[in-house]
């Protein structure tokens, strides 16, 4: 990728990802810097909303509302 931000955002910290109601269950990593984000979904592939589907619509929830890792003002 062709950005001036890559190399902050390759040395971004990765934050644990858990869903609020799975227990202590690992939902995956989120990592960020300024308008970037990358989502590491745990134990899903190219069909992520069916392989984890509840963790995939937290994920699209936190995301449209702006909140949780996903937020702008949370990383």
């Amino acid at each position: 990728m062709n950005w001036d931000g890559i190399e902050n955002f390759m040395k971004a910290e990765k934050k644990v990802w858990r869903v609020k109601g799975k227990g202590s269950d690992l939902s995956g990593y989120v990592q960020k810097y300024e308008s970037l984000t990358s989502v590491v979904l745990m134990e899903a592939g190219h069909m992520a909303t069916a392989d984890q589907t509840v963790n995939s619509q937290a994920m699209i929830e936190d995301w449209v509302l702006d909140k949780g890792l996903f937020g702008n003002k949370s990383l």
